[in-house]
């Protein structure tokens, strides 16, 4: 009787071991995991996470254990906003407030929601390999994307190494791995194992931005959104040659890097940085005197009340502007500032990267 027995076990698992059957990573055969109902979120219900410590105001964290509830007020009377998924990032507003046997705090999402949550189900974002909205890439595939967060889980798609995919929510640990939940085109998601996967080379984006800096549109009309992705609403257009000053970024959205970015005192916004390219075509080693006269370099130059990013923008320079310099030069975030005049824009201040010396000088009344 146990003889067959085993003989039964042993033909059992020939038979589901059939040839390819490891040939994707994450495939080692592994004990199916008992699959038990998942309950609806309530504070009470989800594992509590060791939050070690209380967190402050502008701290990043991130759900430990999802559906966690976002609540209108600090209570489980609160009414629930949305709920949030395991990796979810956040960005702790105020708190902690303590009721009904919580520590709760205000977070913010990077859509924007804004609630309470229980600080017992929340840990530092830093602990986290992967959080909802990264860009990952295959580090060693080919790669099984299942259906569920399970190896027993049907095979759905398989990624290759140097695949992206941006993480919607995880880790599950269940059975030998962590696993993520990923969305790797519009239509097409699903779960991998993160032995296989890694930050993605932020989509090769090898100048990167800093704060300040002045980028210029090669290949418009470029959208400008309310937020970072291609899901977002536009707010506005920028034409081929058009300049913005970069305020923040870069953040990963749709296998794009996103810029904030200034484009007048009045507007702002998030752009793909695969359209732009950094303003660098003069020449940032001149000398420039009081007395020379300058010519704009770049077309929408903005022209300041004064010295720096926070002066108030009271125009914008037409390429090839001829302006007199009157003051300066002035250090402010990482430019050099000059005090320029012109019988068009009148009296301001303009980066000293963004012109170039015009040997006729400046003309006389």
């Amino acid at each position: 009787m146990i003889g067959s027995a085993i003989g039964a076990l042993l033909l059992s698992a020939i038979l589901v071991s059939g040839p390819g059957a490891v040939r994707a990573q994450d495939a080692t055969p592994t004990p199916t995991a008992t699959e038990a109902a998942e309950p609806a979120a309530t504070e009470d219900t989800i594992s509590e996470a060791d939050t070690e410590g209380e967190f402050t105001t502008g701290n990043i964290v991130a759900v430990a254990d999802g559906p966690l509830n976002l609540r209108d007020s600090a209570s489980i009377d609160g009414e629930v906003v949305t709920q949030l998924a395991t990796g979810t990032r956040l960005t702790i507003v105020s708190g902690p407030t303590a009721a009904d046997d919580y520590d709760w705090y205000e977070v913010e999402g990077a859509t924007g929601d804004r609630g309470w949550v229980a600080g017992e189900f929340l840990i530092d974002a830093a602990d986290v390999s992967f959080l909802a909205g990264d860009l990952i890439q295959v580090a060693d595939g080919p790669l099984n994307v299942r259906d569920d967060s399970d190896i027993a889980g049907e095979v759905v798609a398989q990624l290759e190494t140097g695949d992206t995919a941006t993480i919607l929510s995880g880790p599950i640990a269940n059975g030998d791995y962590d696993w993520y939940e990923v969305e790797f085109d519009a239509d097409t998601s699903g779960w991998v194992a993160a032995d296989f996967i890694a930050a993605a080379s932020a989509n090769e984006d090898e100048d990167g931005y800093s704060a300040g800096e002045v980028i210029e549109v090669i290949d418009g009309p470029l959208n400008v959104r309310a937020e970072a992705g291609t899901s977002r609403e536009v707010i506005t257009q920028l034409e081929t040659g058009d300049t913005a000053t970069v305020i923040s970024g870069p953040d990963t959205a749709d296998d794009l890097n996103w810029y904030e970015v200034e484009i007048d005192s009045e507007t702002s916004g998030w752009i793909a940085s695969d359209f732009v390219a950094r303003v660098d075509s003069f020449d940032t080693g001149q000398e420039i005197s009081i007395g020379d006269g300058v010519r704009v370099a770049v077309d929408g130059a903005n022209f300041r009340s004064d010295a720096g990013l926070d002066a108030e923008i009271i125009d914008n320079f037409d390429i090839d502007a001829l302006l007199l310099v009157q003051d300066g030069p002035v250090e402010a975030d990482g430019y050099t500032w000059y005090q320029v005049f012109s019988y068009y824009y009148g009296e301001g201040w303009i980066a000293g990267e963004l012109v170039t010396v015009d040997p006729d000088g400046f003309p006389g009344e």
